[in-house]
């Protein structure tokens, strides 16, 4: 990628989150911009969830649950009553592959050293969730305008976990840094092998 290249990416990302100001989080149509986030960037729009993998037993157990009333953020700049009650989620791998890279940063300037898991909503059934999604304000301004969350619990049998494909890099985290390098690449979704959360 060139600096021209880049360049157009930030203003595209920047246009996108300018026009959801614009009009209103609250009057904008999640499942359009849904539709535009997918559209505009070329990319996929399946709902992506990063998370720590320490966590995998409890979601295989109950499910991507919503945040309880006293979490503690990620990060510092996000209000806790913002997370309460709320399952994130990325439209698309690029965009997942940018939640991955800031909360690394996160964790490392923590000197915290915990492996992350790449999760998804399986695409047969994000219908059940898409009356729940709304447009993550806080994530569009400080990650990407391609942010969203839903409000109930995902069932763990409605969740796939990624697996690296080795012609891609040996693990997910090689190959989301070369997505971060290269995310006008449409085949992504090929980087992945996706398999059931419970097998």
């Amino acid at each position: 990628m060139n600096g021209r290249d880049l360049t157009l990416g930030l203003v595209g990302a920047l246009a996108l989150g300018a026009t959801v100001w614009r009009r209103g989080s609250r009057s904008i149509d999640p499942l359009d911009l849904l539709e535009r986030c997918g559209e505009e960037n070329g990319w996929d729009d399946g709902l992506y969830h990063v998370t720590r993998t320490a966590l995998l037993p409890a979601i295989r157990a109950h499910g991507l649950v919503p945040n309880p009333k006293a979490i503690q953020p990620t990060f510092d700049e996000v209000p806790s009553k913002h997370l309460k009650g709320r399952v994130f989620f990325a439209v698309s791998v690029p965009v997942a592959a940018e939640w991955w890279n800031q909360i690394r940063i996160f964790l490392n300037e923590e000197r915290r050293s915990e492996p992350l898991s790449l999760l998804r909503i399986r695409p047969d059934q994000i219908g059940n969730y898409e009356e729940q999604l709304q447009h993550d304000k806080v994530g569009a301004e400080d990650v990407h305008p391609c942010s969203f969350f839903v409000s109930g619990r995902v069932a763990p049998e409605d969740i796939e976990i990624a697996k690296p494909k080795r012609a891609f890099g040996n693990t997910l985290s090689k190959v989301l840094q070369k997505v971060m390098e290269n995310p006008e690449k449409n085949h992504w979704e090929e980087a992945f092998v996706w398999v059931p959360l419970i097998v």
